[in-house]
């Protein structure tokens, strides 16, 4: 009995060091939300000030578990913060924003993100960071913003982002990564080129639902696995699960006419947000799928896109439609 009393008491001694070696502090370079699960919709329990140090108990994904005043909260790894005790692992560097630029919103660690991806960091992960160039020649000498540039700034803090991300080179001028039609796409090459094509389509065949578009969505952003679904319509950004592939048996031509058409959609939420009507449920569904409906025939869709909205429409007051009352957005 003795052995096995001293073997148990070895394994929990074991279990602790290994409870401990996994357990660090941080310091935070900017106010951090510290947030309830581990997902950028959950709920925000407290703010972390600038500079503060926070212990480290466990990681899941892209997201730290910290110990704080006694209760386990959620902090994005991807959050500009040091290691007070041991030094970041290569393995997690996987945004533009532990590179080279000042990341402060969680719509601009996203953008960081997929500049990662797409391998757009000027410098290799690990480099110090390079001093910002000057400003871009071609704007006038009195723009310092990019709210002045490639986005739609309606708070002091969305002015206090477009200042740093101007700074550190980071507006999208016209013609770059989805910024002709003054809408930011964020997400890979792939989704980029098919949100461009779908704007495009908008604009050649139906000039007024394209502007209904894009003057409705500041951002279309291609979907993380931490996002939720669908229009926000306090940043006017739409997140959209996007694929490389077009769906087997769909044409190209058949994917981005549809895609237009979803686009409208979801500006039209936007829309009946800023005119103080109910955006979504029952009213705001109904309301928006109509006008994709009238996109789809301006643009001359294939009639099959047409029918299916149109019996969806026809059906909406019937429970099993209301993709709604299923779907957390």
């Amino acid at each position: 009995m003795k052995p096995m009393r001293i073997a148990l008491l070895i394994f929990l001694c074991l279990l602790c060091s290994l409870a401990s070696a996994q357990s660090y502090s941080i310091r935070i370079e900017y106010n951090s939300n510290l947030r309830a699960a581990n997902s950028l919709s959950a709920r925000i329990v407290t703010t972390a000030q600038s500079g503060a140090t926070l212990q480290v108990i466990g990681k899941t994904g892209r997201w730290l578990k910290i110990s704080r005043n006694g209760r386990e909260v959620w902090m994005a790894a991807w959050v500009s913060h040091s290691r007070v005790t041991g030094s970041a692992a290569a393995s997690d560097v996987d945004n533009c924003c532990f590179v080279n630029r000042q990341c402060i919103s969680d719509q601009e660690w996203v953008a960081g993100y997929w500049a990662y991806q797409n391998n757009e960091c000027p410098v290799s992960p690990g480099a110090p960071n390079q001093t910002a160039p000057p400003a871009q020649a071609s704007q006038p000498a009195t723009v310092n913003n990019c709210c002045y540039i490639d986005r739609r700034c309606n708070s002091e803090q969305d002015w206090v982002n477009g200042y740093f991300a101007y700074q550190n080179q980071q507006c999208l001028m016209p013609g770059q990564f989805g910024n002709a039609h003054g809408v930011m796409v964020i997400g890979g090459k792939g989704f980029i080129s098919q949100m461009e094509d779908a704007l495009d389509l908008l604009r050649r065949r139906a000039p007024q639902w394209y502007n209904y578009t894009v003057s409705g969505l500041a951002r279309i952003v291609q979907r993380l696995e931490s996002d939720v679904p669908g229009m926000d319509v306090g940043t006017r950004t739409f997140y959209l699960d996007y694929t490389d592939h077009y769906p087997q048996g769909y044409t190209a031509w058949q994917h981005i006419s549809n895609t237009a058409a979803m686009l409208t959609h979801e500006a039209c939420h936007q829309h009946r947000a800023d005119l103080g009507l109910e955006p979504g449920g029952y009213p705001g569904e109904k309301a928006c799928l109509a006008i994709q409906i009238e996109t789809l025939k301006a643009i001359n869709a294939p009639r099959f896109w047409i029918d299916s909205y149109q019996d969806t429409l026809d059906n909406i007051d019937d429970p099993a439609r209301q993709w709604w009352a299923r779907a957390h957005y």
